[in-house]
């Protein structure tokens, strides 16, 4: 999963007004996060939109259980928020979100592999921005862990564009089918049913019969 992100990316954008999945009815703005961010409003106005972007930093500590068929494994997040100030963004506030605890499962449908979160936890948050005063790093962490159930659709809607394709046949000779996944403590096993496609050995037993051939005539 290391090697994920320095190959890659975790990372985009959820824009206020246009929320996927389940809460699209919502909107984000100022007054909405002053539960969470005190003194959003008091500077940037209580129906301004705020648009939050958020980057996976790392990702370590994978672990898997047969009791509970899932898997977890802690990651750290960069979120920030970007209220919409006349034509344009600024950065409000970004947080450092570090040790988050995500437990869910890997599903499988059909030729593709995606990740599905059922909860999280945080550990530790630090504030390296802020412009709307100071805020507490303690109770940002209380409030996040409260409010995590309603993320979670949010956080897999966002997930789904980071499906994992699994390949179809190998070289050509076996093609796959039946494909499953089955959890361990701390493995998983997956497999798949191959099966065998003869390759044709036409142009071989062409080649054999004029061998032969010049042989006789030598």
């Amino acid at each position: 999963m290391g090697s994920w992100l320095e190959a890659g990316s975790i990372e985009g954008w959820v824009y206020g007004d246009d929320l996927p999945g389940p809460a699209a009815a919502y909107t984000i703005t100022a007054s909405e996060l002053d539960i969470a961010l005190p003194g959003f409003s008091t500077k940037y106005g209580a129906d301004t939109i705020v648009d939050v972007y958020g980057e996976t930093t790392a990702l370590n500590n994978w672990e898997s259980s047969a009791a509970n068929k899932d898997i977890t494994v802690y990651g750290s997040v960069k979120i920030q928020f970007w209220p919409r100030v006349g034509d344009s963004t600024e950065l409000a506030v970004e947080l450092d979100v570090t040790d988050i605890k995500f437990t869910g499962d890997i599903a499988v449908n059909g030729f593709f592999a995606s990740a599905n979160i059922t909860t999280f936890l945080v550990d530790k948050i630090s504030i390296p921005t802020s412009t709307i005063g100071n805020l507490s790093a303690a109770k940002l962490k209380i409030e996040f862990n409260t409010v995590s159930r309603l993320v979670v659709p949010v956080l897999n809607t966002k997930l789904q564009k980071y499906s994992v394709p699994i390949p179809q046949d190998i070289f050509g000779i076996f093609t796959l089918s039946n494909i499953f996944l089955e959890y361990a403590d701390g493995y998983m096993f997956a497999g798949a049913t191959p099966t065998f496609t003869a390759p044709s050995f036409a142009p071989q037993l062409e080649q054999v019969s004029e061998m032969k051939l010049k042989l006789d005539q030598f």
